[in-house]
C-alpha cells in the first residue's frame, strides 16, 4: 500500500513538473517563475536569451534540486556558462532531470543580441528523454525572446519555446508550443516587481508575479507565486568576487517544499 501511495504522489509530482518541466532556472525559481529580471546571468541561456547581450564578462553557473517536494526520483541539476560574442552574448547549458526510471537530459546552445531599446535571442535545445524498459527518444527545440525597453523603468518581454513544435519518438506526437509574456517594472534603485501571463505545456493560461529587491551590493532578495498565486517562492542571492552564492525555495499547499541550491564564478578574461 505504502509503494502504490509513493508512486501516486511521484506520478502526480511528476505531472506538474516533468511533463510541464520549465527550464531549471534558479534565478527566476526564487522570483515565482518569471524569466525576465534586471541584468543578466548563467541562467539566460536557458530561458531569457534576450538578456545575454549585456554580457560584459564570461560567467559559470552550478544548480542543484535535491528532489521536488521532497522526491528524490524528482531531482534535477544544470550547469551553465554565458560570456560576451561581438556585440552581444552567448552562452552553453546542460541540464538533468529524474533519475534511472525517468529521466531527461538537455543542451542548449544561445545568443542574445541587439542594443538601446530592443534585443532578441534565440535558443537551440536537445533533449534526450529515456523511460527504463521502453527505450529513449529525442527531440530538439527552438526558443526565441524579445526584449523592449520604452522607458528606463520598464521592460516589456515575449518568449516563445518549442516554437518548432518537435516530434516526441515515434508516436508522432508534438511537443506543444509555449508562449508567454512578461513586463518588469523598476520601482525604485534597489526594488523592482514583474508580473507573467503565460499560455503553458498544458495548454491553459496561468499567471505568475515576482518581486526583487537588492538589500546591499552583495545581496538581492527574491519572492514570488505562480500557478495562478497558488505556489509560493523566496530566494536569497550572494554575490562576490569572483564567486556567489543563491539559494531558494517554493513551497505548494498539496505536494509541498522543493529547495534549489545554486553557485555562480566570473571566469577570469
Amino acid at each position: 500500500m505504502l509503494k502504490i501511495a509513493t508512486m501516486f504522489i511521484i506520478c502526480a509530482a511528476w505531472a506538474v513538473t516533468a511533463r510541464s518541466q520549465e527550464r531549471f532556472d534558479p534565478v527566476a525559481e526564487a522570483g515565482g517563475g518569471v524569466w525576465l529580471r534586471q541584468g543578466w546571468d548563467p541562467w539566460c541561456v536557458l530561458d531569457a536569451q534576450a538578456l545575454l547581450s549585456p554580457a560584459g564578462h564570461a560567467r559559470l553557473g552550478m544548480a542543484h534540486s535535491p528532489g521536488a517536494f521532497g522526491l528524490g526520483e524528482l531531482s534535477a541539476s544544470a550547469a551553465s556558462v554565458a560570456f560576451p560574442l561581438g556585440a552581444g552574448g552567448a552562452g552553453v547549458a546542460v541540464t538533468r532531470f529524474g533519475y534511472d526510471l525517468y529521466s531527461e537530459h538537455s543542451g542548449v546552445i544561445a545568443f542574445g543580441g541587439g542594443t538601446g531599446p530592443m534585443r532578441f535571442g534565440a535558443g537551440i535545445r536537445y533533449t534526450r528523454i529515456s523511460i527504463r524498459g521502453y527505450g529513449s527518444t529525442g527531440m530538439a527545440g527552438l526558443d526565441f525572446t524579445v526584449l523592449v525597453a520604452p522607458l528606463q523603468w520598464m521592460r516589456c518581454g515575449l518568449r516563445l519555446t518549442d516554437v518548432n513544435r518537435p516530434r516526441i519518438g515515434s508516436s508522432g506526437e508534438r511537443a506543444r508550443a509555449t508562449v508567454s509574456m512578461a513586463i518588469a517594472v523598476l520601482i525604485s534603485r534597489g526594488l523592482d516587481c514583474s508580473l507573467q501571463a503565460e499560455r503553458n505545456v498544458r495548454g491553459r493560461f496561468a499567471v505568475r508575479a515576482g518581486l526583487a529587491v537588492r538589500t546591499s551590493a552583495r545581496m538581492i532578495v527574491r519572492c514570488g507565486a505562480s500557478e495562478d498565486f497558488g505556489r509560493i517562492h523566496a530566494g536569497v542571492e550572494l554575490s562576490g568576487v569572483p564567486a556567489g552564492v543563491g539559494y531558494s525555495v517554493s513551497v505548494d499547499p498539496l505536494l509541498g517544499w522543493s529547495h534549489v541550491f545554486a553557485l555562480t564564478f566570473d571566469v577570469p578574461g
